[in-house]
This record gives C-alpha cells, structure tokens and sequence, in this order.
C-alpha cells in the first residue's frame, strides 16, 4: 500500500494508508477525474498512463497495489486477433505476477468475455460505468477492486505450498485451482476423486492451509489404520480439518460417527468439536453405495463438493513446467546443477509414456534422470521408464477427457440435485461472491432452456447483481423473479423453480 498524495478540487483527502491504482486507459485523462472523486474517500489513490507502449515501464516505477486495464486501444483491429490491451495483459502477468489486474473496459459487457479466454487472466473484470448515471458504480468497482486483490493473494498463497498438483497451466489443473479456492472460503464437505499418486492430499493440505483454520491437519488412511487408530484421529482433529484418505475402507464403527461429523462437523454430543471434513477415494461415492460399503446418508453428506484430479496422461500441456520444478528438486537434494531446458526429443519421451504412476512416477523419473545424466541437460537416454504396464485405479469417469469440470458447472449440477428447499441455503452458504453469482446465472440459463427461452449472461449479471447484498432466501427469490420480469423476461414456467 502506498500514500496518496492530498486531493485537489472537491476531492476528499483519502485515508493516510491507501491502495494505490494504476490506470492504463487511452482515456484516461478523461477517467480518472470522476475515479479519483468518488473513490479516494475509499482509500484507493489514482495514477494514470495512456500509452501502451509505455504501460510496463510505469508498472516497474510506480509497482502500483492493483492495475485498471483497458483492453481496447487506439488502431486495434476489432474484427479479430488479439487487441492491445490483451496482448498487455498477457506481458503484466507474466512479468509482474503479484500485481492484480482488473481489466475495465466499455465493450466488456457486448463481448460477454470470460476470464479463461485470456492466454494469461486477470484477477477480475468490470465494465466501464456510467458516470453521469446513479452512483451504484461507487461501491460495485470498489468491490470488484478488493476481490481482484483478493484473488492475486489467494495465489500467491497457493503458490507458497509445497503442493505439486498446483504446478502445471493447463485449463484442466486452473479448474482444479478454481474448486481449490471455493472449498476454502466455505465450510463444505469435500470428496476428491483421483487415481493414486495424483496429488489428493496436496489438495486437502492446500484447503486446510487456506481456509485459515487454526486446529491441526488430521491425516488418516482408512486402508492402513485399525478402528481404534481411526478413532483417535477423529478425536485429534478438533478444531481443524480431517482428511480420511481411501473412504472406501472406513472401519464400519467409525462410519456412524462419521455421520455427525459430516452433517454438522460434531462429534458424539460435543458441540466444541467444529472439523471439517475431507475425504478421498478412487471409487464413485454411488457405487459405493451399491456395494454397501458406504451407507447413502453418508455418501450424500460427503458428495457437497467435489474434486477431481486428472491423471498425468491427460495434463500433456504441463510437462514442461512439471519437468522445470522435478529438476530444480532433485538439482537441490543430489547438489546438481542440471539445465531445465527440456529439448523436444526427451518432451517427446515423457509424452509417449502411459504414466500409471502419476505426479509421483514422474517426480522419481526425473530425479533419477538428474542423477544418471553425465551432461548438464536430461537426454532421452537418462529418461528411464517403466514399461510393464501397471494396471491404472479404477476412477469414476475415467475415459472423459474432460475429467475436470468446470468450478461453475461442478456447483450448478450439485445445485439441480438438491430440493427447492435447500438450493438458496447452498448457494449463499458460497462466500466467494463471483462463484455465487456465476452459479445462479448458470441454473437460470438450464431453467429456461427448460421453456426454449434464450436470456444474455449480461442481462443476467446485472438482474441478479443484489443476491450478493442479502442472505435473506425470500427476499432472493423474490428480488430474481422480479428483476428478470422487469427486464421484459417471463418467469411464468420457472417460478415454481426458485
């Protein structure tokens, strides 16, 4: 945080600690009056730059608490390709990767753009305002600058874990990042699906390690442990979380206390027990349920939230980044100084492997490559693999390539299978108010294609925008049904749905 200086005209004097925030606009000579009026008294302090070309070089002077990014810019092709302010994007994240970057842009709500299709996302996205409209704009882009914050910290923590399942960038392990941070800010049951070695535990330690929890992480796995063990495990996680990995082998005994623990995170009569409960498995929770290993209550409790990992086959994009961090590892532990360079012939070799041992088979593969190598540079040669063939787990899913879903997708399908009853409970149980809203937007859009109904996410935005203002169901449901009607939309077909 840096200090602003004393505000001109009728500006009021922002507070002695404030935010300070770079705005790379072409007009933002235009902009910045009416920002630095109206937000200052919040605490944010404004700097400006309106050349492009000169955007990364005032970054690097100023090293700004958040920057406001345009993506169109003087002389961009409209019709296509990427504009200049995408292309920028792209540079700022890659060189300055803790700063957070809200793009803001006038055109943001006709391209309906979603944050995956940047080559590098912002932390965030909002449309440009009407200033001479109503002063709502005030509060929302202060809102929208806090969560951007928040998101660039929240990665930051991320990546501070010594967690291997967070180092790649494929859209398949961003999503599993995306879960990661939504099972952090709620107190939501989690399962994580995954074949074994495939980084299950990194994840739960990851959402422990977030969620700001103060009681221990409580590790226990259920194949490996007698009922008493399993017990003393459940009494030690007081306070924290407790992760049973391979919940298909719970001793029955401990399953009925499991009950309580996963319907309202108590144990027996205590109600200072407060854990929260993650599990893991290479089975799916219904077939389970069908080879009476796990009672349906039970499975239900559990099935909140899930997550699940893709094998090492199917992350083909995060070699490279996967092969840099093995190399550095084993480079510090055999005191080696091995290149990172991965040439094509040995990416080549790594990709034609079937991997049935994962992020763990891979890990010792390269430590043994960084070992063996009698150059400075792994060579197809010291890529040693095991060709026998081992049988892969059984997985739930296991032949779509698309093993991870979308986070939005993920919440909207456990949405459409709960009552009526108990879909606004879930959703406002959602902290992070971008997913929440996300979701809803999604579980009307499925509603009315229901009627053959077609309704723009934008025109949703903004008729849902109070639902982040409440936690009052009624007042919820009411406020959609009624905005969406006010916007010209029929909700005839769909009101008995909310």
């Amino acid at each position: 945080m840096t200090t602003s200086p004393k505000a001109k005209g009728s500006h009021v004097e922002p507070a002695a600690s404030s935010t300070s925030v770079l705005l790379i606009d072409d007009e933002a000579d235009t902009l910045l009056p009416p920002l630095a009026q109206w937000l200052e008294p919040r605490g944010f302090a404004f700097q400006k730059e309106t050349n492009a070309t000169q955007a990364l070089d005032k970054i690097n002077s100023s090293q700004p608490d958040l920057i406001l990014l345009d993506l169109h810019f003087p002389g961009d092709d409209q019709l296509g390709g990427q504009t200049t302010g995408g292309r920028l994007l792209t540079e700022i994240r890659r060189r300055f990767p803790s700063i957070p970057v809200l793009v803001f842009t006038v055109r943001l709500e006709q391209l309906d753009i979603p944050l995956e299709a940047f080559e590098e996302p912002p932390h965030g996205q909002y449309a440009k305002p009407d200033f001479s409209r109503d002063r709502a704009w005030v509060k929302d882009l202060a809102d929208a600058m806090l969560r951007a914050i928040d998101a660039a910290s929240f990665s930051i923590n991320l990546d501070s874990i010594n967690s291997e399942f967070r180092v790649g960038e494929t859209k398949e392990m961003r999503d599993v990042v995306g879960l990661v941070r939504m099972a952090a800010e709620n107190e939501l049951n989690v399962t994580i699906y995954g074949e074994s070695n495939t980084g299950k535990q990194l994840v739960a330690k990851s959402i422990h390690f977030l969620s700001g929890r103060t009681g221990p992480f409580q590790y226990l796995n259920s194949r490996d442990a007698d009922c008493n063990a399993q017990e003393n495990v459940l009494q030690e996680a007081k306070g924290g979380t407790l992760y049973l990995d391979s919940i298909q082998h719970l001793a029955m005994p401990l399953q009925k206390q499991l009950l309580k623990v996963a319907a309202d995170g108590r144990l027996g009569r205590s109600n200072d027990y407060n854990v929260r409960l993650i599990v893991s498995t290479n089975h799916s929770l219904n077939d389970l349920v069908a080879d009476e290993v796990l009672p349906a209550n039970l499975a239900q409790d559990l099935a909140v939230l899930l997550i699940t990992l893709p094998p090492l086959r199917q992350r083909q994009g995060d070699f490279p980044t996967l092969f840099e961090h093995f190399v550095n590892l084993a480079n510090e532990r055999l005191n080696k100084h091995v290149q990172v360079t991965l040439r094509p012939e040995t990416l080549k070799k790594l990709r034609g492997h079937n991997w049935p041992g994962n992020i763990r088979e891979l890990e010792t593969t390269i430590t043994r490559a960084v070992a063996i190598t009698e150059s400075n540079i792994i060579l197809p040669d010291d890529i040693q693999l095991d060709e026998r063939g081992w049988p892969s787990p059984v997985l739930e899913d296991s032949q779509d390539s698309e093993a991870v879903p979308n986070p939005v997708m993920v919440l909207t399908d456990q949405l459409e299978r709960l009552d009526k009853d108990q879909r606004y409970r879930f959703l406002l149980d959602q902290r992070d108010m971008d997913f929440r809203a996300s979701v809803l937007i999604e579980f009307i859009c499925r509603l009315r294609q229901q009627t053959g109904e077609r309704v723009s996410h934008a025109v949703l935005a903004g008729a849902i925008h109070q639902v982040n203002r409440t936690t009052d169901y009624d007042t919820v449901r009411q406020f959609v049904c009624t905005a969406l009607k006010h916007k010209g939309l029929t909700l005839t077909k769909l009101e008995c749905n909310f």
